[in-house]
Parts: structure tokens; C-alpha cells; sequence
């Protein structure tokens, strides 16, 4: 069974794995803890199997942001997504 990976650029101050993966600046991690009720599936590209959650827009206090009670939340609706693999 294959196993499945999402990338998720953590660094809201400048995110770059856009950049390394050739990637536009797209809506992403920050984006997804601001709006909670959005999909997250709408904060997801491929890059070939790799899926990827780019940083997203600039946030004003980016500490704060990822201490917040968001972050667990969003995390764990990422983990419902993207099952681990167990075989």
C-alpha cells in the first residue's frame, strides 16, 4: 500500500516552498488558519503524488497564529484527509 504525503510550508514569515517547487504563491497554511470553515482540500495542489499546502498570504503576527487554538484544528482535519498509511 502506497503511503501518502502532505507538505505543508509552516513558515508563515516567508514561505518558499512555492518557490522550490515551482509552484505560483497560492492561498495555503496561513489562508487555512483564518478561515476555518473553508475546505481544506482548497488549500491543496499536487505536485505529482506529493501534495502540497503552500504557506499562503502574509499574516500580520505569525506566532500567534500558529499558538492558536487553529493550528490543532486544522492539523487534525488535514490528518482525516490524508490517512496514514497503515499496512
Amino acid at each position: 500500500m502506497e503511503g501518502r504525503v502532505l507538505l505543508v510550508d509552516g513558515d508563515l514569515r516567508r514561505p518558499q516552498v512555492h518557490e522550490s517547487l515551482g509552484l505560483k504563491p497560492l492561498e495555503g497554511f496561513s489562508d487555512s488558519l483564518l478561515h476555518l470553515d473553508d475546505d481544506v482540500d482548497r488549500y491543496i495542489s499536487k505536485v505529482g503524488k506529493l501534495s502540497v499546502m503552500c504557506g499562503g498570504a502574509h499574516v500580520t503576527n505569525p506566532v500567534g497564529l500558529l499558538a492558536s487554538r487553529r493550528t490543532p484544528e486544522i492539523f487534525g482535519r488535514l490528518r482525516e484527509k490524508i490517512p496514514a498509511d497503515r499496512g
